[in-house]
């Protein structure tokens, strides 16, 4: 199992729009959810986002994060899912988000979490940066039992929506 982690740049509406439409309205999806937004259409979802940026008057570059899990073959859509259910909960404590359950061209499943950037809860902005990273690592161990390390690099969701996409590790 793999722990993905990529940080988007996306700079206004538009540009979110267009990313979270490519994601959210393509045909290899096979299971969408998520927490804090009305999930109706993307422009439901990115209004969502707004309003908490808004409310908290952040003007920031930075609107969402993204990070995938991606799974082992043989591993069932019902613990794929169930795992991706126990990440929203665990992150829906603070942040509005959205996630998508894909399967590759290897057979091999994969849950993409597109998270904003500002916690509903109480305006700040999510930290993002290894330390972050590791204790969502570590919640994915509890749920799973498996050890999975962090890896840094670029999905073909947002590969294809064509955004300047900076991978990082420090």
């Amino acid at each position: 199992m793999e722990f993905n982690v990529y940080r988007e740049q996306i700079r206004n509406r538009s540009e979110l729009e267009s990313f979270i439409s490519l994601c959210w309205n393509s045909d290899k999806i096979k299971y969408r959810g998520g927490y804090g937004v009305i999930t109706r259409s993307v422009e439901s979802i990115v209004g969502g986002f707004e309003m908490t940026h808004r409310t908290f008057c952040k003007n920031i570059s930075l609107l969402v994060h993204c990070f995938s899990i991606t799974f082992d073959q043989g591993m069932s859509e019902a613990f794929v899912v169930n795992v991706a259910e126990q990440i929203k909960v665990y992150l829906s404590q603070n942040y509005q988000l959205i996630y998508l359950i894909t399967e590759n061209t290897d057979g091999r499943k994969e849950t993409v979490f597109i998270l904003n950037s500002v916690s509903y809860a109480t305006g700040k902005n999510f930290c993002d940066n290894n330390k972050a990273y590791i204790l969502l690592r570590e919640k994915l161990k509890e749920i799973t039992g498996i050890v999975c390390n962090i890896k840094f690099g670029q999905n073909v969701f947002f590969k294809a929506a064509g955004s300047n996409m900076n991978c990082y590790v420090r």
